[in-house]
């Protein structure tokens, strides 16, 4: 999902901030499950990057909780 790739680009926190905000907005409303996944993975990514675990693990848990037992493709 851009969304995720656009927080991960942009240098200014709250900017980053907003398009994650924005990202999980639009899987509450439902959303095909590879942009889940890349989203997810991205903001995995900025956590890492603001070395906050916090957010790395919310996201973890997220992705983890959407696929479950699947196998993967």
């Amino acid at each position: 999902m851009a969304l995720g790739t656009l927080a991960r680009a942009t240098s200014n926190p709250t900017e980053a901030d907003a398009y994650i905000a924005e990202g999980e907005a639009v899987f509450n409303q439902g959303s095909m499950s590879q942009n889940y996944f890349w989203y997810r993975l991205d903001a995995m990514g900025l956590g890492l990057q603001r070395k906050d675990p916090e957010m790395v693990e919310h996201h973890a848990k997220a992705l983890s909780t959407s696929i479950g037992d699947a196998p993967p493709a």
